[in-house]
C-alpha cells in the first residue's frame, strides 16, 4: 500500500486573504513587539472586546479565491492524499471559523481541522499539530512562523510568499518558497507523488 502524503495549509493568508493583508500584518508585528516587551508573550492574544471584535470583523472579510478553492477541493479528491487545515486562530474565533469554511463549501475538503482553542502560543500550537497528525508538508505564509517550525518539525515547509514580500527573503534551504497555491501542489505533485 502506497503512503499517504498529509499536506497541512495555515488558514489566515493562504487560504484565507483580503486586501488588509499587509496592513494586519505590519500591525501585528508592531504588536507582538510591544507585547514581548510588557507581558513576556511571544504572540498576541487580543484581551479586550474590542481587540477580539476587530479580529473577528478582519477574519470574517477575508476571501478564497476561486481558483485556490477549485485546486483545494480537488486535491482533497486525490488518492494518496489527506489535507488537514492548522490555524493559530484562537478559541474565541471557533464559530466564525467553522462558518467561514462553511460558507466557502471547504469543510469537507479537509481529514481534519484544527484550530488553537486553549490559545496557544501559535508556532508552538502549529508544531505540535504538525508532529501529532504526522504532516509530511505544511504550507504557511508567514516566513519567521516557518523558521520557527523548521527547527520543531520534520516536515517539509512551503513559504507562500505574500505579494508585498520578495523571495529572496527566504534563506532557508529547507523552506521552499512559492508565489501561489497552485505552484505548491505543483511542487508537491512533481516532489512527493510521482
Amino acid at each position: 500500500m502506497a503512503k499517504i502524503i498529509k499536506i497541512g495549509f495555515d488558514l489566515d493568508g493562504v487560504l484565507a486573504r483580503h486586501y488588509l493583508d499587509r496592513f494586519w500584518f505590519r500591525m501585528r508585528k508592531k504588536k507582538e513587539k510591544k507585547i514581548i516587551a510588557t507581558d513576556g508573550l511571544n504572540y498576541f492574544y487580543p484581551k479586550s472586546r474590542l481587540e477580539k471584535a476587530v479580529l473577528t470583523t478582519i477574519n470574517r472579510l477575508r476571501k478564497i479565491s476561486s481558483s485556490d478553492k477549485k485546486k483545494i477541493k480537488g486535491w482533497s479528491c486525490r488518492q494518496g492524499v489527506e489535507i488537514y487545515l492548522v490555524t493559530g486562530r484562537f478559541g474565541f474565533l471557533r464559530t466564525p471559523t467553522l462558518k467561514w469554511l462553511e460558507k466557502n463549501s471547504l469543510v469537507d475538503c479537509f481529514s481534519k481541522v484544527f484550530i488553537n482553542q486553549k490559545n496557544q502560543d501559535p508556532v508552538q500550537f502549529k508544531s505540535l499539530m504538525i508532529n501529532n497528525q504526522g504532516l509530511d508538508i505544511f504550507i504557511d505564509d508567514d516566513l519567521e512562523v516557518l523558521e520557527k517550525l523548521s527547527s520543531s518539525t520534520k516536515a517539509k515547509l512551503f513559504w507562500l510568499v505574500p505579494n508585498w514580500r520578495q523571495i529572496k527573503e527566504n534563506g532557508h534551504k529547507n523552506i521552499v518558497a512559492v508565489n501561489s497555491i497552485k505552484e505548491a501542489l505543483s511542487r508537491i505533485d512533481s516532489s512527493f507523488l510521482t
